[in-house]
């Protein structure tokens, strides 16, 4: 499961190790965990992981909020950080752009051979660990349900099967699975997510 960009991935594998059972380390910062030990994952223990403390936190804050990639995926995590004071208080941390799969061969391979492979979803918008429990936190836009003819979207049944596909895998393979559409949170309906997500993980 990687976590940060690669160059900061060495010093993330201590903390892996600490807290999971580690069945191998692939290469150097890329570690794989197996089973199904998943400890209460908060700010403070990621910081003192990282070997920070919260006088000098800030960099962390700030390379976290940039793994966000949409305004809407960085609303969420902004919102969500602040309403429940994330880097101070024992909640959950939301680990943006996670890999949860990893494959000998690139995606690209596994399609060209046909594996079945190929269909998992490699990475989610988030990821966060409570209560010997794992959670998948997607924002999906638009794209996720519907198609483009020219400058309209359509709904299309195609691509919303794919999406109840990637939950059905996910929930089978262990994750709780936790979906926001992009105009939620263009809604301002922002506040109302967070304390749902609250309620699902209950923290």
């Amino acid at each position: 499961l990687s976590l940060l960009p690669d160059k900061d991935l060495v010093d993330l594998c201590p903390l892996i190790e600490s807290y999971q059972v580690t069945k191998s380390q692939l290469k150097s910062g890329i570690g794989i965990i197996w089973r199904d030990v998943y400890p209460n994952f908060d700010f403070p223990t990621f910081q003192a992981a990282c070997g920070i403390n919260s006088e000098t936190n800030l960099a962390l804050k700030k390379a976290l909020l940039a793994m966000n990639q949409t305004e809407c995926e960085k609303t969420f995590f902004q919102s969500y950080a602040k309403y429940f004071g994330m880097a101070d208080n024992h909640i959950p941390i939301l680990i943006p752009q996670a890999w949860i799969q990893w494959h000998s061969s690139s995606k690209k391979v596994l399609q060209a051979s046909g594996s079945s492979l190929a269909k998992e979803l490699y990475r989610v918008d988030f990821v966060a660990f409570w209560n010997n429990h794992r959670y998948a936190i997607l924002i999906d836009d638009i794209s996720h349900y519907a198609i483009k003819h020219g400058n309209q979207w359509i709904a299309d049944e195609k691509t919303y099967s794919k999406r109840l596909e990637e939950d059905r895998t996910l929930q089978v393979e262990g994750w709780k699975i936790f979906r926001v559409s992009n105009w939620e949170v263009r809604q301002n309906k922002v506040g109302e997510i967070v304390t749902d997500l609250q309620k699902f993980i209950g923290f």
